[in-house]
């Protein structure tokens, strides 16, 4: 039984694939199975009827009934055309049946049912508007055969007295079962698409946000490990930059390793906002600074055939983590980098006007002014259907394993995040212009610098006892090297268990303990526990590159001070030291 549903579910499938929206998809079905159904079924009302009509010696039956039966097989086997056409031909077929039965046969053949069936075909084919409208064809063509009953041009009316009477009486009941019939089909399929459309669409959402889950969970997975590669990175190389005198050659090289460690902690982050809410340290950046600062870096990614112009008509400030902003720039660039294969110009804008001039946006309602970033492109522009997708998380227009439709979805959520729009307009061949907006704020601005500040020694500070424990070899190096650099003692372990073995017998005892999160056998949150149970007091601050807890670090969990998040800048260590050290 279930492989004889099967090959029947495959015939209905070839004969009219269930393809499009729920509803499409339906009504297709429905049209396989009554085409099916008609040239089964059908051939039996077929050979009685001709054989009738042979009997009688009725030519226009044989020849109506052939003609019918065969443009059905036709519609049937006609996969290939256009669903409109065959359910429309479909659709038409009763009615040119029960206008020829009743114009020559009138009450004793079939021509009352076949124009009833009329309307609902229409209905469930094509739509409750397409109901109603045969509706009224059926209302025309019961009208004008009504009203020719008086001449006797049809062969029955003659030989009965009453068919003007009968006529409008069966008419009038016809018409009104058939409005009754197709409104309430029509209306009942195209509540069920609606509802079907619903839950598509929701089924849809409940698969984006598995897949935005799955991104995050595998984000987070790799960011510990990621975040432990940057941070000796980060921290040898302000090491570096501090011991070369300001004019060494070295120091450009050095500073654009520094940019790039934050872009890429940045970058990180950015993926993760769409499965959880991001919290960054957002301050007034100056955009237009910001722009002229990012252009040297971007310029390293485009090739000699693509010309980067960069324009600041005015300085506006705006609230935002400046790494954040960089990595929107980025990506539109790099964006409009793919879109020219052949070169052409990328032109950067910064600007400042009043929203009414930009546009009434509800998103910035309440808002007098905006800065407004613009980022044009002469490559190859983008389709219509392309452009209404190109902010949707892991759409691309590129091959398998050359993109991951996250670029620009990434831009959304950011400046989202920031409480501003992004627009995008783009034709074939016309090129694209992303356009940014974003709520003005008052008062001077920061602008992000590769010069990290100065981390100085504290005076006084040989008698602080820091103990760091970590399992990453180059990361307790280097922040070792830091500590002692600032005129700390410092203990280094690489094992939880053999801090805790020595804990008892160090001299002087720890004023602060620095322990990673993740760790072999115990992990930072096991040895917190450990330590505060033997000193209550200890500040202990836990480094991590797990960015679940990065969005927490200025609220501690309950055994901790605080949290550094890795890779963490040299100025940040030394500000938390100073921090726990001010709560002895």
């Amino acid at each position: 039984m279930s492989a004889a549903a099967e090959r029947l579910r495959g015939t209905l499938a070839w004969i009219a694939p269930p393809v499009g929206t729920p509803i499409d998809a339906w009504r297709r079905r429905i049209l396989a199975a009554m085409l099916l159904g008609a040239c089964v079924l059908g051939f039996f009302a077929y050979v009685v009827g001709v054989s009738a009509a042979i009997i009688r010696g009725v030519t226009s039956v044989i020849v109506v009934d052939s003609a019918v039966y065969g443009a059905l097989i036709l519609l049937t086997v006609g996969n290939r055309l256009p669903y409109a056409l065959r359910a429309g031909a479909l659709v038409v077929v009763p009615a040119l049946l029960g206008t020829f039965f009743l114009f020559n046969f009138g009450f004793t053949a079939a021509g009352f049912p076949w124009m009833l069936s009329f309307p609902i075909f229409a209905s469930v084919l094509l739509g409750v508007r397409a109901g109603v409208w045969s509706v009224g064809v059926l209302a025309c063509l019961l009208t004008a055969l009504g009203l020719i009953i008086p001449s006797n041009i049809m062969p029955w009316t003659a030989a009965m007295p009453e068919a003007l009477v009968m006529w409008w009486v069966s008419s009038s009941s016809v018409l009104l079962l058939a409005a009754l019939l197709a409104i309430a089909a029509g209306y009942l399929f195209d509540g069920l698409g609606r509802e079907a459309n619903a839950r598509q669409a929701a089924e849809l959402e409940a698969d984006r946000r598995e897949r935005l889950a799955a991104l995050g969970t595998l984000t987070g997975g790799i960011a510990h490990d990621f975040n432990n590669l940057l941070q000796p990175v980060l921290s040898d190389a302000e090491e570096a930059r501090r011991l070369l005198p300001d004019n060494h050659a070295v120091r450009p090289l050095l500073d654009d390793i520094l940019l790039s460690t934050s872009r890429a902690r940045t970058l990180v982050r950015r993926i993760l906002s769409f499965t959880r809410p991001a919290q960054g340290n957002r301050e007034i950046v100056e955009l237009g600074a910001l722009a002229l600062e990012s252009e040297r870096l971007i310029r390293a990614v485009l090739p000699p055939s693509v010309e980067l112009r960069t324009t600041v008509q005015d300085a506006v400030h705006i609230r935002a983590e400046p790494g954040e902003l960089q990595q929107v720039l980025l990506n539109v660039v790099t964006n409009a980098l793919q879109a020219m294969p052949d070169g052409g110009l990328i032109t950067v804008r910064v600007s400042e006007h009043a929203l009414r001039d930009v546009g009434n946006e509800t998103a910035l309602s309440g808002v007098d002014r905006v800065a407004v970033l613009t980022v044009s492109d002469t490559g190859v522009g983008m389709s219509g259907e392309t452009l209404a997708r190109i902010f949707e998380p892991f759409f691309t227009t590129k091959r398998p394993g050359q993109g991951t439709g996250l670029g620009l979805a990434t831009v959304h959520a950011t400046i989202t995040a920031l409480g501003g729009i992004v627009r995008a307009e783009s034709a074939p061949g016309a090129g694209t212009h992303f356009t940014v907006l974003l709520p003005t704020v008052p008062g001077p601005a920061t602008v992000m610098s590769p010069l990290p500040p100065a981390v100085a020694a504290i005076p006084d500070a040989a008698a602080a006892h820091i103990v760091v424990v970590d399992d990453e070899p180059a990361i307790l190096l280097a922040t070792t090297r830091l500590i002692e650099r600032l005129g700390y003692q410092v203990t280094r372990y690489q094992s939880p268990s053999e801090l805790l073995e020595q804990f008892a017998s160090l001299t002087p005892p720890p004023a602060i303990l620095l322990t990673d999160l993740s760790m072999p056998i115990m992990s930072g949150r096991e040895l917190a526990a450990a330590v505060h149970r033997r000193s209550p007091r200890l500040p202990i601050v836990l480094m991590t590159g797990n960015l679940e807890l990065e969005d927490d670090a200025s609220a501690p969990h309950a055994m901790f001070t605080g949290i550094l998040s890795k890779p963490f800048t040299n100025a940040e260590l030394q500000a938390m030291l100073q921090r726990c050290l001010a709560l002895r």
